[in-house]
């Protein structure tokens, strides 16, 4: 038996998440503060036990990747429709700008990232090939130290401010102007443009 799969640190990290991707799933009656005040005790959990993993390796087993597009972004909308003009966007350091090549994010977007790397990681923990699971954790360590683990940071400090400093904008959430992928104009755009021209 693989003690790093099983490991007790591992075993907290996954039944944290699995707790976040639960609270992810399941439609809420709850008030948009009510979520927040949620978010902002279980994500710095979270956080906590990812830093506590173990070192995996990477055994390149084909892992599944269970979150498709549409699942992503019924969660990201979900969170856009609840928190409305509160889906605050946070704003990146430079350093991730290099990196990741985009300056800012809504909370939204950075709870969307965060389920799907965490639920393809339960899925396929959860397939009962320690190859399998080792090469899952080893991939969710490894986003998680160089890509949603600073994006759940900017998000709790914007949960915070927020919670203690703007609580009073919970009273009456005005909707968020979202401009959806099937209302954008792409006529102009280069991929559009050579579609085109292949069909004729």
């Amino acid at each position: 038996m693989n003690s790093l799969v099983y490991h007790k640190n591992t075993i907290e990290f996954i039944t944290v998440a699995k707790e976040f991707v639960k609270f992810c799933e399941i439609p809420t009656k709850q008030t948009a503060f009510e979520v927040a005040t949620i978010l902002h005790r279980l994500l710095p959990l979270l956080y906590l036990k990812a830093t506590l993993l173990p070192d995996f390796e990477n055994k390149e087993e084909d892992i599944i990747e269970a979150v498709d597009e549409y699942q992503y972004n019924r969660i990201k909308e979900q969170y856009e429709e609840l928190f409305g003009e509160l889906d605050l966007d946070c704003v990146f350091p430079e350093t991730m700008v290099q990196n990741q090549g985009q300056s800012f994010a809504p909370i939204s977007e950075i709870l969307a990232d965060i389920y799907q790397d965490t639920k393809n990681t339960l899925i396929n923990y959860q397939s009962g090939s320690e190859h399998i699971m080792e090469s899952s954790l080893f991939l969710c360590k490894q986003n998680f130290e160089l890509y949603w683990g600073q994006r759940l940071v900017l998000a709790l400090q914007a949960l915070h401010q927020l919670l203690y400093l703007q609580k009073e904008a919970f009273e009456n959430i005005s909707p968020k102007k979202i401009q959806r992928m099937e209302d954008t104009d792409s006529s102009n755009w280069i991929i559009t443009k050579v579609q085109n021209q292949q069909k004729q």
